[in-house]
């Protein structure tokens, strides 16, 4: 979720980026206001759509005859000069023939032969698609263009906004005791199942481009890529992994032991030592190749390091494959004619006892 004190960081680098933002908020949350503040702060226009009130036509504006050709008539809102924001309000109660002039809008930045000036920014809004709202399930290709913002006013913010706007002091007094009462929060990641895709991951590094702080990183990231997929970037940033691939493991297995061996000990990382796992195994069993000893001793090492229940998955997911006799062969038949390698088959054997 973003917080409302945060949203104007989120539109100057959005602004900076060419991304559009997309407003999720119930009603009164002050979306609206937000957008229409970020304008009166820093001297840009403002042009509010109500996207449920109108029709194509005042989008596109009307057409006429120019010879042998039809032109469309410039709408009257439509900007030309200047630098503002295009709020583009109540985007899911629109009419299914204005979504599809907002698509163009949105990816292309024009309309028709109406071009939007480069100093002009497109902001979005809808209300969640919940049962408490006549609105519509956006296509997916549109929601991939956004970089959702999910809205919660705390107290906090909202106390900052009321002192600067005559609240009554009684009432701030009483939510600042029953919090509860300021709004229904809404478990956002139930209402809008965001999914990483490849343009969502190009979108958020222009994010990551823009900004160190991971607060900030968390709340956009949710609304691009989804919740899990940010926080494991964050993680993973944060703990500077180098990560290794089979062919490293397989061919130059002392050359890459500290790396795995920091995976190792970052327990939380056994999704990157089971990725490692099944990448091996596919690239032993589907290459086409024949292992030599050295390639055997470098995967069987590697299994000691790991923890037990590592190496016992790997096992587990090999017996799956159509080849695993067959690729067990070509192990133990490079184990006899090496003293080192069967020492070490001795040891991998007693760890994952039962499995094979």
């Amino acid at each position: 979720m973003v917080k409302p004190a945060t949203v104007f960081e989120v539109f100057n680098i959005c602004t900076k980026e060419r991304l559009t933002p997309l407003l999720w908020g119930q009603h009164g949350v002050g979306k609206s206001a937000i957008v229409k503040q970020y304008c009166e702060r820093n001297n840009l226009g403002f042009i509010d759509l109500r996207l449920g009130q109108v029709e194509a036509g005042d989008l596109i504006g009307m057409p006429e005859r120019e010879g042998n050709k039809t032109t469309w008539l410039m709408p009257e809102w439509f900007p030309t000069k200047g630098k503002g924001v295009l709020f583009l309000d109540e985007i899911n109660r629109a009419r299914p023939d204005v979504l599809q002039a907002i698509f163009q809008l949105v990816f292309d930045r024009r309309l028709f032969t109406h071009a939007l000036p480069d100093s002009w920014f497109i902001v979005c809004a809808a209300n969640p698609p919940i049962d408490e709202y006549n609105v519509v399930e956006l296509d997916k290709a549109l929601m991939n263009r956004f970089v959702h913002c999910f809205l919660e006013t705390n107290f906090e913010d909202w106390k900052m906004w009321a002192d600067n706007n005559s609240v009554n002091a009684d009432i701030v007094k009483l939510l600042g005791i029953n919090r509860s009462l300021l709004n229904k929060p809404l478990k956002w990641e139930d209402t809008l199942k965001i999914e990483p895709t490849p343009r969502g991951w190009e979108m958020f590094s222009k994010i990551v481009n823009n900004t160190t702080d991971d607060v900030l990183l968390a709340e956009i990231g949710e609304g691009i890529i989804g919740l899990e997929a940010t926080q494991t970037f964050i993680k993973q940033k944060n703990m500077n992994f180098n990560y290794v691939n089979a062919k490293q493991v397989i061919d130059q297995f002392q050359q890459y032991e500290d790396i795995i061996q920091n995976m190792v000990k970052e327990k939380t990382r056994n999704d990157l030592l089971y990725k490692l796992n099944h990448e091996i195994i596919d690239y032993w069993s589907t290459k086409n190749i024949t292992l030599n000893a050295a390639n055997f001793h470098n995967i069987m090492s590697y299994l000691l390091l790991i923890p037990t229940d590592n190496s016992k998955a790997f096992f587990v997911e090999l017996k799956k494959q159509e080849c695993f006799k067959e690729l067990i062969t070509q192990m133990l038949s490079s184990c006899k004619s090496d003293n080192a390698l069967a020492t070490k088959k001795d040891a991998l054997l007693k760890r994952i006892q039962g499995v094979t």
